[in-house]
């Protein structure tokens, strides 16, 4: 990967990760195996929880519902993403 790619990843998630400000001050961010990895190459996690995560989830590890928090989601387009954000989102 470039640098310029890198960095311009970085700061996309960088600018969701500021911009999502949920009532209860924390949120979780959800995640899927193509996204981990290029979220792992862009920013270092101590850099992802200082916006106020309180946990990085996998999307494939069937999680439980947490109404009391809110989820951000970076995801991969792919048919298994999609299909899998569905079945989290109780479709």
């Amino acid at each position: 990967m470039t640098a310029n790619f890198i960095e311009s990843k970085r700061q996309e998630f960088t600018n969701a990760l500021v911009g999502v400000r949920p009532r209860e001050r924390f949120k979780v961010v959800v995640v899927d195996r193509r996204s981990l990895k290029l979220l792992n190459r862009t920013l270092k996690l101590s850099e992802i929880l200082e916006h106020d995560v309180a946990r990085i989830e996998k999307l494939e590890n069937n999680r439980k519902e947490d109404l009391g928090i809110e989820a951000l989601y970076f995801l991969t387009p792919s048919k298994q993403s999609v299909d899998t954000l569905i079945t989290d989102l109780g479709g």
